[in-house]
């Protein structure tokens, strides 16, 4: 009897399996990305990608082919592994460490799936004191009832919320979501209070002296 068979990889294997050895492995891919600050290479196959996502489909088919290397400067490298993991195996990992950036590839490449799933991690944090980090990123990627979630606990729960670490990044428009709000559980000198301190941060961020002048200017589209 011969004892020196080997075994193909592709033996007892289900098909998820298969796909990922492929891409992991580099086999028969006919297409290279370029990723993150780095532009770290990673290969892939135009197939899989384009019966996953319209995106890819029409970046690889439509009347204005993508040829030779392709650039994804605003995709980290992970972010854009575990996107392709996904679209091999359909297995994916969303925590509050990824969310934010896994979303942001789910919408760039109309990846209605893994937007669920991100929603669903973030529904976590729509109701606790980082609510107002989950309202950000719903207004941002227009997740109408994540958002709605948010502002119902920021409203019962508005100190908590305003005092977390994340409430001083609010844009404008969300900013002014919660000031519009005839039910905040909090007082108008807590709102002013709070509302100077962000305007102080505003001009942090753009380097200007927190002078009053300066934090008028950042508030003025909030409070006309």
């Amino acid at each position: 009897m011969d004892t020196n068979i080997t075994t193909d990889w592709r033996d007892n294997k289900p098909l998820p399996e298969c796909m990922m050895y492929m891409l992991n492995n580099e086999i028969l891919c006919d297409v290279m990305f370029r990723v993150g600050d780095d532009k770290k290479p990673i290969k892939a196959h135009k197939y899989m990608l384009s019966s996953r996502s319209a995106v890819f489909h029409t970046m690889f088919e439509g009347s204005h082919q993508e040829t030779g290397d392709i650039t994804v400067s605003d995709v980290d490298e992970q972010t854009f592994r575990d996107i392709l993991r996904y679209f091999y195996s359909d297995q994916i990992t969303i925590g509050n460490d990824n969310v934010k950036e896994m979303l942001y590839a789910a919408d760039k490449y109309m990846f209605a799936a893994v937007k669920r799933e991100c929603e669903t991690v973030l529904k976590t944090t729509a109701q606790s004191e980082h609510a107002t980090k989950t309202l950000q990123t719903s207004y941002q990627y227009r997740l109408s009832d994540l958002k709605n979630e948010s502002l119902d606990y920021i409203e019962m729960n508005t100190n908590a919320c305003l005092l977390s670490e994340h409430s001083l990044n609010l844009s404008k428009d969300c900013l002014e979501l919660i000031l519009k709000s005839d039910y905040l559980n909090c007082s108008e000198t807590e709102i002013c209070q709070f509302t100077l301190k962000w305007g102080r941060h505003q001009c942090e961020l753009t380097k200007l002296e927190p002078t009053g002048e300066n934090i008028r200017k950042a508030l003025e589209i909030i409070c006309t």
